[in-house]
């Protein structure tokens, strides 16, 4: 607890939150799945840069692509 004058108290609430994001790429989402892949043949980093454990320069994750290739033959 901070003391001040009633003239200088001022609120300030800071939440901070960690919910993770949504993932949308799955065997269900066919295009998303092709079009994560397309992007990677394209040359284009699909995650944020240290975001995910699994791809900290934010390269394509192979299981991904693994699924998208069941589906573009």
């Amino acid at each position: 607890m901070i003391e001040a004058p009633n003239s200088e108290r001022h609120v300030v609430s800071v939440i901070r939150a960690s919910l993770g994001w949504p993932i949308g790429i799955e065997a269900g989402n066919t295009i998303m799945l092709l079009e994560y892949a397309a992007a990677h043949e394209r040359g284009h980093v699909p995650h944020l840069v240290g975001v995910l454990d699994e791809s900290p320069d934010g390269s394509a994750l192979p299981s991904y692509l693994e699924m998208a290739s069941i589906f573009k033959q």
